[in-house]
C-alpha cells in the first residue's frame, strides 16, 4: 500500500457513508444497518475490540471473547452512528495522509459543512494487512481526540470496578437504548 491507496481507500468509504446518510429513502433503521456494513467491511473491529479491552482480553474464555466481541460491535457502530448520520450533504476532503510506520497511516481529512458552521476536523488511522494487499481502520480522531485511547480508558475503569462480565453487561444495555432509537 502507498499514499495514494490509503487516500482512495478512504475517500471511498467516505463516500459510501455520505451516500447512506443522505439517502431520504431509507429509514433510520435501514441507516444503521447499511452504516453496520460499512464498518464491518472497513475497520478492523476485531483488533480495535482487542484493544479498547487492553490486557483484561487474554484472560477471557473463547465464549466470553465471542460474547465481548459481537457486544463491541453494535456497541462501536452506535456510538458512531449519530455523527455519521449528520454527513449527509457535506463535503469531505483529504489534507493529508502521513505514513506512520510500516503498516500504519494517518490521514487528516475535513469535513466542510454548507450550513455555515467551522470544518470539523477527524482523522483516521488506518492500517495495512501484512501483505500489504487490504487496509482497515482501526481509529477515529474527532477534534484530536482518539476514539479508542477514550474507550480504552472507559473501558479500563469499568472492569476495574466491575470486572468484563460487568462491562458487557453494560455495553449490551447501551445497545438497547441504541436500538430502540434507531428502530
Amino acid at each position: 500500500a502507498d499514499d495514494g491507496n490509503v487516500k482512495s481507500f478512504i475517500n471511498l468509504v467516505a463516500n459510501d457513508v455520505i451516500k447512506v446518510a443522505g439517502n431520504d429513502s431509507y429509514s433510520q433503521k435501514q441507516k444503521a444497518a447499511h452504516m453496520m456494513e460499512i464498518m464491518r467491511t472497513n475497520f478492523n473491529v476485531k483488533w480495535m475490540s482487542k484493544f479498547v479491552l487492553g490486557s483484561s482480553y487474554k484472560d477471557l474464555n473463547d465464549k466470553q471473547k465471542d460474547e465481548y466481541y459481537n457486544s463491541y460491535q453494535k456497541y462501536l457502530l452506535y456510538s458512531y452512528l449519530p455523527n455519521l448520520l449528520q454527513y449527509s450533504d457535506e463535503t469531505f476532503k483529504i489534507l493529508e495522509v502521513r505514513r506512520m510506520g510500516d503498516r500504519d497511516y494517518t490521514v487528516d481529512t475535513e469535513i466542510i459543512r454548507h450550513n455555515g458552521k467551522p470544518p470539523i476536523k477527524i482523522g483516521y488511522h488506518v492500517k495495512t494487512s501484512k501483505t500489504g494487499d487490504s487496509m482497515k481502520i482501526v481509529d477515529i480522531i474527532a477534534e484530536g481526540i482518539s476514539a479508542i485511547l477514550s474507550q480504552r480508558s472507559e473501558f479500563k475503569e469499568i472492569t476495574q470496578n466491575s470486572g468484563v462480565s460487568g462491562l458487557i453487561k453494560l455495553i449490551n444495555n447501551k445497545n438497547v437504548q441504541f436500538n430502540q432509537q434507531y428502530s
